[in-house]
């Protein structure tokens, strides 16, 4: 039987001033730059069916995805472990998730409080949703290239310690610019009968964290990359997801001073954090251009199979002190018998998701980070040696070994669905 698919998108702007995630440096939101959404694609094969969510915000905790899976599985039949849902990493959203278990700033306010109980509803609605318009779909895969947006954010100098791009390093100070992967992974689905392009998927690993000084709710450059593609189809719901980009931002290639983005200058009166916002939209335009173009050039064909998951729970080291869940649940959805997901619940570095790529049993991989839940950095065994903001800030939940334990996860529940 062939697999068939359906897309729904639903704002989840909120309509009132609101705490935002970075609220130690900032209080309430100053203005919409411009909408958020939350974004599903459901798929169902021979027998089963998955639903895959991404939103607009920083990060899920894990039990509000647990609450949301389960509605959706009421609504839908669909099984709670066949539900992924992510966050595309912006933090240009309202706070959503603490920093450490000291951190309740902001959480008091109505405004937020309200906003909460609508990103789950609309999560929940868009799930559903997407589930109630499975149609007949073609599918096709590529990959584009987006040079000068994802820029490794932790060079190492000649004594292999690391130091961050947002203190604009020497270049000759740098031994070594470290991994960098322009890779835009894509898939178009079409519309069986009329060849309509329903829906892109988008996977790019890089943190949406260009205008996070601006105060201003905005979708940052994943939501710029999403409009261009609705602008040029307009029958088209784009769905991006962020991968696995820990160690990887745009500061590198944002052509603004220090002061525009760096706290706590950024901060500061007069800081020229406004050009963050050309930048922002540069990189949007840089993605969604070359996104339109590889999936003009893309041939849809029937996809025959099944859609199948499966999850495992692996155990880390939690750093010292740390008071947080240890556990930590990789999930996959395979669809057909050439693409897979992984989602990952927090920001792995880029060495794990070609780590995982290069061990997939499938063709097409996709790693989705910030997944079902939030679990903080997880960096590799060898960066905890090198130092660097993430492995040793509140963000940084595990120690050691995080990193590598999330791959090999990844690679086992990939080859379960091909067993």
């Amino acid at each position: 039987m062939s697999v068939r698919a359906g897309l729904s998108c639903r704002n989840i702007t909120p309509t009132e001033p609101v705490p935002l995630n970075e609220s130690h440096w900032c209080g309430l939101s100053k203005g919409v730059l411009s909408p958020l959404y939350v974004r599903a694609v459901a798929f169902h094969g021979t027998d089963s069916a998955a639903i895959l969510i991404s939103c607009d915000v920083i990060a899920l905790e894990v039990e509000l995805v647990t609450e949301i899976r389960e509605a959706i599985a009421r609504r839908t039949g669909v099984s709670e472990s066949s539900i992924l849902i992510a966050a595309t990493q912006n933090h240009s959203s309202p706070k959503i998730i603490p920093a450490d278990e000291q951190d309740q700033t902001g959480f008091d306010s109505v405004a937020l409080v309200d906003w909460h109980r609508t990103l789950k509803n609309e999560i929940i609605e868009a799930g559903a949703e997407a589930f109630s318009r499975l149609a007949p779909i073609h599918f096709g895969y590529a990959s584009g290239r987006v040079p000068g947006v994802a820029g490794n954010r932790r060079p190492l100098r000649s004594d292999g310690t690391a130091v961050m791009t947002w203190y604009r390093p020497d270049p000759d100070e740098i031994a070594d610019t470290g991994l960098e992967d322009d890779t835009i992974h894509i898939v178009r689905l079409n519309d069986a009968t009329s060849g309509e392009v329903r829906g892109v998927l988008m996977n790019f690993a890089c943190h949406p964290n260009v205008l996070w000084t601006t105060e201003r709710i905005s979708s940052d450059f994943p939501g710029r990359a999403c409009q261009v593609l609705e602008k040029a189809m307009s029958s088209c719901v784009p769905v991006y997801f962020t991968g696995a980009c820990g160690n990887i931002d745009p500061f590198k290639y944002m052509r603004v001073p220090q002061n525009a983005y760096t706290a706590p200058e950024a901060f500061e009166p007069g800081a020229p954090v406004d050009l963050c916002i050309d930048e922002s939209d540069r990189f949007g335009d840089l993605i969604g251009d070359e996104v339109l173009k590889v999936t003009q050039r893309m041939t849809a064909t029937e996809a025959a199979g099944n859609v199948q998951s499966a999850t495992v729970h692996i155990t880390g080291e939690l750093r010292d002190g740390v008071r947080f869940p240890d556990t930590v649940e990789i999930q996959a959805i395979s669809v057909g018998d050439q693409l897979a997901f992984v989602g990952v619940p927090g920001e792995p570095f880029l060495e794990i998701e070609h780590d995982i790529r290069a061990r997939s049993p499938f063709e097409f991989t996709y790693i989705c980070g910030q997944a079902n839940g939030f679990s903080g950095y997880m960096p590799t065994r060898i960066a905890y040696g090198q130092g660097g903001y993430e492995v040793g800030n509140s963000w940084t939940k595990f120690g050691p070994g995080i990193g590598e334990s999330v791959a090999d996860a990844g690679v086992e529940v990939l080859r379960k669905l091909r067993s």
